[in-house]
Order: C-alpha cells, then sequence, then structure tokens
C-alpha cells in the first residue's frame, strides 16, 4: 500500500501483512525540504468483521501540556514554533528532512526565556527539561514524560515537583566549586557555581547529550557520571580530605562533595562502602537452599482432559540474606513442557533444542542491603539456553477455551506499588486561628497515593464546624516511600492537600500522627479527576516511584525455533480468534517449518530507573528485536519452500566440512582423518536434508491448494490426517506413502464422478446433484495430479528423513493422563495412562471413544485390554490381531494355563495369561465385570448367570454368565 495525504506525495509501499503489528510511513512534503510521519496500526475489526483488516492512520507524535502556563515547541534547527495552551494537545507531524535525529525544544511564552537544549522524541523516557530566564539565568524545569501508545509516540510536558528535583549538587565543604554539563562539540552548556556548604537543584542543559558532569574545585578538574551509584578516590584540598559520591533518595539522584567521611559511609554502598563491607563482618540472617530432583505440573481442563505436562529436573533454588547482601540463585537443569492431546502431530511443546546444554536456565541476582533509598542491585542475570517450539492450531484454540473457562478476576486488578494495609486510618479536625473559616462544615473524603500509585482505601470525615487543618492518626509510616494525600467533597474530584516523605533510617513513629495546615478552600481550584483508574493521580505519584540501580544487568540472547502447522478444520472451533487468521492466511500459507528466531541480549551497565521504566525498556528492546526477525518467519513458511533452512542446513554442512578437519589438524593426524570424514558426513547429511526439505515443502504446498479447489472436504479432510499419522521414517516408506498417495488421487478422481453426485443429492436434493456433477468433474482433473504431488512429496520427505534415521526423536516424559469415565481426577497411573494412550492410538484413532476399563500384558507379548464395549488383543507394534464385542462372548473360565474365553465368532476360543498369577485373576475379574455391566446396559440382549466353575478344570463349563442361543 502507499499513502499520500493534502500537500505531500506518495509514500514509499508498505506491508499491511502483519497484523497486530504498529509502524511509521513517511510522506515527502511537496516543499522537498520536510516529511510528514503518520503511525500505522495494522489489526482486526471486530463482531461482524472480524474477518477485514483495519488499517489505522494516527499522529506519529501527540504533545500535551499539563503545566498551568503556555509552552512553545520547536523541531531542533527549524524556526516553526507551535503553541500549547495549558491543558491542550495537539498532533506533531511535520519535519525537516535533513537525516538528522528528530529533536524538539520547548520555552516559556515568555521574552526573558531561551529554547531549552534539545531532546529526543523517540526516546521513551521520563527526564527533566531546563528553561533559563535572563538575564538572572532562574531555571524553569518542566517534567516530560516519552511513552507510546500504539502508534503514537506521547510527550507530556508538566510543572516538576519542587520536592523531587531530577538532580541535587551538594557542597559539604568550605570551598567553592564550579560545575556544568561535559560541553559537547556543538551546543553551550552553563556554568554555575556552587558556594561553600550549599545546594542546587540540577538538570541538563543538553538532554540528548552524555550525562556527565564536570567539576572543578581550586586546580582539581574532573567528570562524572551522575546516573551511576558511585564513590570517588578522594581529593586533597586546603590540607583535608574531601569526599566525592553520587547516591540516590527517592527518584532524585545527588552528587555531593564533603568532608565528612561518616556521611559518605551512610549513604553510599559503591567502592568506599565496598571497602568497609570487606573489612566488616558479615553476620548472615538467614540462609536457604532446597534442590528438587523433579517437578511434574499436569494442566486439566474443564472436560476434563490433560493438556500439558510441564517436566522440571534437577531444580535448584538458593536465597540468603545478611547485614550486606541479599542473593538469590535459580538453576534448572532440564525442562520440557509436553503437548499432551493424544492426536497432536507435536507432542512435545517445548523443550532444549541442544538436549547435552545444561543448565536450561540460569538466574541470579545480588541486592546490596546498605542503601535504603532505593533497590540497589550490584548483579542481576537470566540466561536460558536455545528452546525449539512446536504447536498445531487444534492445541492453540484448546488453550483458548481452556482460558475464557478460568477465574481471571482476581488477577485483572491494576497492581501497581507496595500493598496498601486496610487499616482504619482516623482524622480530626482544627481551627489553628480563631475565627477560622478555610472550609465550611460537611462531609469530606480523604485518601493518599503510595508509590507508585496504589490507592489507600478512602476515608469519610463529617466536620461539624469550619476547619483549617486536619490531623491523620494510624498512618502505619513506610520508610522510604512517600505519601500524597487529597481532598474532596464529592468523592468524584480530589485536589491534592499535602505531601508526606518518610525518610529511611529516621525515628518516623512520630509521624503516626501528623497535623497539616489546609491550603485555602478554593470552588476553582484544580481538581484530578477520580475516574475507575485514578491514572491522573497515579501519574503524580509516579514522580515519586522507588527507584532502582543495576550495576550490571544482562539478559542473554534469546535463540528459539518455532514450527507451527494449521491441521483442523473443526467446526466447533468457528469463533477462534486463530480460525480467523487461518481464513485470512489458509492452510497453505500458514504453516512454519523450524523458523530461527534470534533476539539479541540486553545488557545495561550503571542503570537507574523505576520499575515501569524497566518494563517499557525490555518491551521496547524485543519488540524492536522482533520486528527485525519477521523476514525469518516468512523465509520459513512452507509455501516458500522455506529457503532460510536451507540456507542455515547448507550452512551447518558447509561450516562443519572445514571446521572438523581443521580442528583435528591441531591435535593429530589422525583426528584430521577423522575431523574429515565427520565434516564430510555432516556436509552430504545436511545438505541432502535441506535440499529436500525445499522441495517437499513446495509440492506438499502445491499439493494442499490443489486439494482444496477440489471442493471436496472429505478429500481434504482425509489428506490432512494422512499427513499427520503417515510420516515416512526413510525412502522405503516415503515411496510406500507416495504411491499410496498417488493411487487415492487416481482413484478418488474416477469414482468421484458418481460418488459426488450422491452425495449432493443426498444432502441437497437436485441442488446437490448439480453441484456434485461440478465437484466429480473438477476432482476427475485435480485429485490425480494432487496424488503425483503426494508421490513427490512423500518420497522426498522420505529422502530428507534417511539422514535423520538415526537421530534420536524427543518423545513426551510421560503418557497423558487418565481420567474415569465419571471424571473424577485421582493421582497418576502411569500404568493405566499407558492403556489408555494405545487404545486411543490404535487403528489411526478408530477406538478413540471407547472407554478403557483394565490393560494387561499377556505371556506371549501381547496386550490384552478391555473396555466398556470390548475386549481387545494387541501386538506389541501396537497392530490389532483380534478385537470382539462383549456380546459375542459365551463362556470365560479360569483354569490353570489362564483365562479361557470361548465366541460364537473367530477366533472362537482363546487362552490368554499374564506373566502374574494374581494379575490373571485380576484380568478375569475385570472382563467378568466388564461383561455383566454390558448386558445391564443392554436388557434386550438375552443372557443367564451361571455358578463360576473350579479353578484347575479346563474343561468347565462354569462361567459369571451364559448367553442363551
Amino acid at each position: 500500500m502507499i499513502a499520500r495525504t493534502e500537500h505531500t506525495k506518495w509514500s514509499k509501499s508498505f506491508s499491511i501483512d502483519s497484523t497486530g503489528t504498529n509502524g511509521v510511513v513517511v510522506l515527502p512534503h511537496e516543499d522537498g525540504k520536510h516529511v510528514v510521519e503518520l503511525g500505522v496500526a495494522l489489526h482486526l475489526a471486530r463482531g461482524e468483521y472480524r474477518l477485514t483488516k483495519m488499517i489505522e492512520f494516527h499522529p506519529r507524535f501527540m504533545v500535551f501540556n499539563e503545566c498551568s502556563h503556555v509552552i512553545l515547541a520547536k523541531q531542533s534547527g527549524s524556526e516553526e514554533v507551535f503553541r500549547l495552551e495549558p491543558g491542550q494537545g495537539r498532533p506533531f507531524y511535520k519535519f525537516i528532512n535533513n537525516g538528522t535525529p528528530k529533536q524538539l525544544s520547548i520555552n516559556l511564552d515568555n521574552k526573558a526565556c531561551v529554547w531549552s537544549g534539545p531532546f529526543s522524541l523517540e526516546q521513551l523516557d521520563d527526564f527533566a527539561v531546563k528553561i533559563l530566564e535572563e538575564p538572572n539565568k532562574t531555571a524553569f524545569l518542566i517534567r516530560t514524560v516519552v511513552t507510546q501508545k500504539d502508534a503514537t509516540v506521547v510527550i507530556k510536558f508538566s510543572k516538576q515537583p519542587e520536592e523531587i528535583p531530577p538532580y541535587l549538587i551538594e557542597n559539604d565543604t568550605d570551598i567553592p566549586f564550579k560545575f556544568c554539563q561535559k560541553k559537547p562539540k556543538n551546543g553551550a552548556v552553563m556554568v554555575q557555581t556552587l558556594e561553600a556548604r550549599k545546594k542546587a537543584v540540577y538538570t541538563w542543559d543538553l538532554p540528548s547529550e552524555p550525562h556527565i558532569l564536570e567539576v572543578q574545585m581550586g586546580n582539581y578538574k574532573e567528570e562524572f557520571k551522575l546516573d551511576a551509584i558511585e564513590s570517588y578516590d578522594p581529593i586533597k584540598m586546603n590540607g583535608k580530605l574531601i569526599y566525592i559520591y553520587t547516591h540516590a533518595q527517592a527518584a532524585s539522584k545527588i552528587f555531593c562533595m564533603t568532608e565528612n567521611k561518616s556521611k559518605l559511609l551512610d549513604e553510599t554502598t559503591s567502592a568506599e562502602s565496598e571497602e568497609k563491607a570487606k573489612q566488616a563482618t558479615e553476620i548472615v540472617k538467614f540462609d536457604f537452599k532446597v534442590r528438587i530432583k523433579a517437578l511434574g505440573l499436569s494442566i486439566i481442563d474443564s472436560d476434563p482432559k490433560e493438556l500439558l505436562y510441564v517436566w522440571a529436573e534437577d531444580l535448584r533454588v538458593s536465597f540468603s540474606e545478611s547485614n550486606l547482601t541479599q542473593n538469590a540463585e535459580i538453576i534448572l537443569n532440564t525442562f520440557q513442557v509436553d503437548n499432551q492431546m493424544i492426536t497432536t502431530p507435536f507432542p512435545v511443546l517445548l523443550s532444549q533444542t541442544d538436549e547435552e546444554s545444561h543448565p536450561f536456565a540460569h538466574f541470579s541476582v545480588v541486592k546490596s542491603m546498605e542503601n535504603l533509598t532505593l533497590d540497589y542491585f550490584t548483579y542481576f542475570a537470566l540466561r536460558v539456553q536455545e528452546i525449539t517450539v512446536a504447536v498445531d492450531d487444534t492445541f492453540i484454540q484448546e488453550c483458548i477455551k481452556f482460558g475464557k473457562n478460568l477465574p481471571l478476576a482476581p488477577f485483572t486488578h491494576k497492581n501497581l506499588g507496595p500493598p496498601i494495609p486496610h487499616y482504619g486510618m482516623t482524622i480530626t479536625s482544627t481551627c489553628l486561628e480563631e475565627g477560622c473559616k478555610s472550609y465550611p462544615a460537611g462531609t469530606y473524603f480523604f485518601t493518599y497515593c503510595l508509590y507508585p500509585g496504589k490507592m489507600a482505601p478512602i476515608t469519610r470525615f463529617n466536620a461539624r464546624e469550619p476547619f483549617s487543618s486536619i490531623t491523620f492518626t494510624n498512618l502505619k509510616p513506610m520508610e522510604g516511600y512517600t505519601k500524597f494525600f487529597f481532598m474532596s467533597k464529592d468523592d468524584e474530584k480530589y485536589y491534592r492537600i499535602d505531601t508526606l516523605y518518610y525518610e529511611s533510617g529516621k525515628n518516623n513513629d512520630v509521624l503516626q500522627r501528623y497535623t497539616t495546615s489546609l491550603p485555602e478552600y478554593d470552588e476553582s481550584a484544580q481538581f484530578y479527576p477520580f475516574d475507575g483508574n485514578r491514572e491522573t493521580i497515579e501519574d503524580t505519584a509516579a514522580v515519586n516511584a522507588r527507584q532502582m540501580f543495576f550495576k550490571v544487568f544482562e539478559l542473554n540472547p534469546i535463540a528459539l525455533n518455532a514450527t507451527f502447522m494449521i491441521s483442523s478444520n473443526d467446526n466447533k472451533y468457528t469463533d477462534s480468534p486463530l480460525r480467523i487468521v487461518q481464513h485470512l492466511l489458509g492452510t497453505t500459507l500458514g504453516n512454519l517449518d523450524n523458523a530461527p528466531l534470534r533476539l539479541n541480549a540486553l545488557i545495561m551497565e550503571d542503570a537507574f530507573l523505576k520499575q515501569d521504566e524497566l518494563v517499557a525498556r525490555m518491551i521496547s528492546h524485543y519488540k524492536r528485536q522482533a520486528f527485525t526477525e519477521i523476514y525469518v518467519v516468512l523465509g520459513s513458511a512452507d509455501f516458500l519452500g522455506n529457503p532460510v533452512g536451507l540456507f542455515n542446513n547448507v550452512g551447518t554442512g558447509v561450516k562443519d566440512f572445514f571446521f572438523e578437519p581443521a580442528q583435528g589438524l591441531v591435535k593429530s593426524p589422525q583426528a584430521f582423518g577423522l575431523g574429515l570424514a565427520k565434516g564430510s558426513v555432516s556436509l552430504a547429511k545436511h545438505t541432502t536434508y535441506g535440499l529436500f526439505n525445499t522441495v517437499s515443502k513446495i509440492t506438499g504446498t502445491a499439493g494442499k491448494g490443489l486439494a482444496a479447489l477440489s471442493l471436496d472436504d472429505d478429500y481434504v479432510r482425509r489428506r490432512q490426517k494422512d499427513a499427520i499419522k503417515e510420516k515416512p521414517q526413510h525412502i522405503g516408506e516415503g515411496l510406500m506413502y507416495g504411491a499410496k498417495g498417488l493411487g487415492v488421487g487416481l482413484f478418488d478422481g474416477v469414482t468421484g464422478l458418481v460418488t459426488q453426485p450422491v452425495k449432493g443429492a443426498q444432502k441437497e436434493g437436485i441442488f446437490g446433484f448439480a453441484k456434485g456433477i461440478g465437484k466429480g468433474i473438477i476432482g476427475v482433473g485435480l485429485k490425480p495430479v494432487v496424488g503425483v504431488t503426494d508421490l513427490v512429496t512423500k518420497t522426498t520427505e522420505g529422502i530428507r528423513n534417511t539422514t535423520t534415521i538415526f537421530d534420536k526423536d524427543k518423545t513426551r516424559r510421560r503418557p497423558p493422563r487418565f481420567i474415569e469415565a465419571n471424571k473424577a481426577i485421582s493421582g497418576y497411573s502411569d500404568r493405566e495412562s499407558q492403556g489408555v494412550y494405545l487404545l486411543k492410538t490404535m487403528k489411526d484413532g478408530k477406538y478413540k471413544d471407547e472407554k478403557y476399563v483394565f490393560h494387561e500384558e499377556i505371556e506371549d507379548g501381547k496386550m490384552a485390554i478391555i473396555t466398556e464395549n470390548a475386549l481387545f488383543m494387541v501386538e506389541s507394534n501396537g497392530r490389532i490381531d483380534w478385537m470382539v464385542s462383549h456380546k459375542h462372548i459365551i463362556e470365560i473360565d479360569l483354569a490353570k494355563q489362564g483365562i479361557v474365553i470361548k465366541f460364537d465368532k473367530e477366533p472362537e476360543i482363546a487362552i490368554i495369561a499374564s506373566h502374574d498369577k494374581d494379575r490373571t485373576l485380576v484380568l478375569y475379574t475385570k472382563l467378568g465385570a466388564c461383561i455383566k455391566s454390558w448386558y445391564e446396559r443392554h436388557p434386550n440382549e438375552q443372557k443367564k448367570p451361571s455358578a463360576p466353575g473350579k479353578e484347575g478344570s479346563a474343561d468347565s463349563t462354569a462361567s459369571p454368565f451364559v448367553p442363551k442361543k
């Protein structure tokens, strides 16, 4: 698709295939000097138009002014200024077309003010922008929050709270010093002087430049990173040692130069305090270690049937806490998730690609306990081995159905910040000045917001007399947090009345009773709309969100090999979102084969951020990485022949061909010869696999498409079932299955000339007969061609799989759980589950609706399976030797050689016995009970009870019952 607007030229073409994604469209302006940018969001419509793709164009940038004064804004390098009134928002489209980063500068509507330094519009962040007023160099700080909603980047300007400065520069010495942002090649910065024993609020003159502070005290000059928590080597000035450090308090970052060493050790956790920690005695308060050999989790839906089995092996968890640090480590050696649906083409849903690579996952975190004003992590790391995921659409639809039946109400609450205790906060009113009438008598509502935005319970207060101050009691101090207090007259519109900060390490007990003077009551005061989410109040509190500092933060690369198959045409999933995708893509285009997705690592050092900022940065990183991997997904599609897989296979073979001999050459001539052989085998194996895999995917896709054109749903469904169950393991099976497919195509094509009109007439009368003639004519031409493609597909699959015939396939950890007919869920029985799985997979699932009762292995290696309706004798390879319905059993008897069973049809008589005499007795009892139950369910069938025969009489005619003839 291409797009244009008024005064622009046509854009370059952009894809609209990837539903659920957002993008940007650049439109060249007709003046040739600018471009217009629009955000594009692609999604599916809802309701009756749910099969329709919606293409929405949004403003690329939206700018909002939440300050009480006018904001002016312009793009860096442009003279075109736009104006934002208080409370106003407007879109921002037009940019200079010079290839420079998109940056914005702002100013106040005051001729004495100068424009701020430019800041990026595309980097999601929360920071302060400085606007200077001449000639006194008075600084106005504007809080700037850059977020993204769908395809639009949202920039909000608001007043920076005075009690929460972004940076604070402190001079706790008798010597003044100068400081400024490190001077860039282009741009000016303001040099400030900080007098002795003074503090200064600070933010960067050029937010988009490196955040490095230059400090000069006398002849000493150095650069510091204010966003890192560090202590530096002390310097000597005027005969005194001066200690330099950076630390954090709530949302503020503080740079301090002090002569007081104890102050340094109290407020830092870095180099100097770490040296102190080494000298100190570490006192372990708690040490916990657990090692679990194996852990299994069974997930069962409401039918009930087992959907998933999660297996974890060798899980080690350790946690320790001392006076200095908290350490936590989780190591998982092996992990696997099994798809427990009986007929799935992928019994293993998730597993390690290389089972020899251990551990599967390793998580480690070290947190310092010495800094109470922020969460200081010296190390945070997560590593996961390469993963293989294989799933079909039927399983996903079952999971969606499972999710809809879950009671998710308790999980939908927006849970921000630490828990708010539901205690009874009490309020009393006082009049500090005689005759005060600030607030009239009446009913008021009070609440407060605790970092980063969770609301406390609302307290109602009835004032009998006018008042000007209130006293809160039972406040439950929480160290290191700030409470923003709000008041309302109608429980709908709240306004802020005070802020209370509980300092860490201080005696906060006195604050359990707190009195504050209220501002003058003003009916026209600015109110915070109290909607269900309290978003405005939350935004205010988020300024003071508890900070986290990561010395080292590592999320290692993610490697994922994804396989997906659309295998179901079941009508019971017609309302499923996945079925909509199938309608859009079709079964021909929807399959993926081992798509190798690779997401780069996320590594940060000296990262200072809030929890929501960390989450946003992670989402942004992985979303950007995922978009770059879209070509890999498309290149792994079956309809293209999986060219990505072909390239990877051939590349692996070529690499091994050179690498293996080279590795052996440095060891010995014999190792070189062995390496040459291994490399040659790998080259032949991977090249053959890749080439024939591509051919089989292309011909298989062609076969699916041609089969769909035959308009014969039964034929298409049979081919899909055959494709799932008939997977050739070698070239011999490939030729056999291919010949069968060719024969079926020829037979169905010719016979369809007769069978299709008959089927149509039976369903829809004369109209169906006419449609059947059309289907028959189409089928006689198409189905033989489909048969030829099946021959080629199965043969090439057989050749491909011959190269991996000795490779070990991944299998389930255990068979799907057996659940009784009465739907009672009991402990897992491996024996019963094995029997049920064998029953439901025999003859390609022909007996999957039979209700299992019991099974027993007998002496000749066969398996006797009893169901509610029949007795099966099954070979060790799963082939059915014979099957007899209970109504055809004339007599059963327990003899020395086993259970003697007589039938009124072939095989007429059978003797079955277990290796264990006791198990034979159990088998005899179960079979007799099932036959009796069958006759009770079928009262019209004639039967005659008889007394049990004596054990040891082989020719005894006694049995639990003998039907009358």
